[in-house]
This record gives C-alpha cells, structure tokens and sequence, in this order.
C-alpha cells in the first residue's frame, strides 16, 4: 500500500481545513470503498502533520517560557512593553 505524505510547505490551517474534508466525505458515505481508504490514509498523513507542526509549536513556547519539573510550560504574566 503506498503511504501518503503532506508538503512540509503545508501550512497547519491548510492541513487541517484538508482533514476536515476528508472526515467530511467519509461520514457522507457517498464515496466508493477504495476512495474511502485513500482519503482515510490521507487523513492520516495530515493528522500526523498537524500533530507535528503542534509539537513544534509546543517546543518554541517551552524554549520561550522554559518548563516546571514535570515539563508544563511555566505560566509567565504578560508584560506590557514600556513607552
């Protein structure tokens, strides 16, 4: 079975708006068997890329804010630039 694989170029809102349509036609129904199996790998491939720009995301922030010991982002209050 060939694997499927989004562009890294693709954009987290892109991917997403994308597996929502995939959700979409297979709760539809109205797509045959082997359409169904490659929009259900294709969502795969774009949940997995979601998850990884969300990782990565979720990286930037903990290098940002730094982490407790249990690795939760520590909670900073926002400070308004001075004037």
């Amino acid at each position: 079975m060939k694997k499927s694989s989004v562009p890294q170029s693709k954009s987290f809102e892109e991917a997403l708006a994308e597996l929502e349509q995939c959700v979409q036609r297979l709760e539809d129904g109205q797509i045959s068997l082997e359409e169904a199996l490659r929009c259900y790998e294709n969502g795969i491939s774009l949940f997995n890329h979601c998850n990884d720009l969300l990782n990565k995301a979720r990286e930037r922030i903990l290098q940002l804010t730094g982490e407790d010991e249990q690795g939760n982002p520590v909670m900073r209050p926002f400070k308004e630039p001075e004037e």
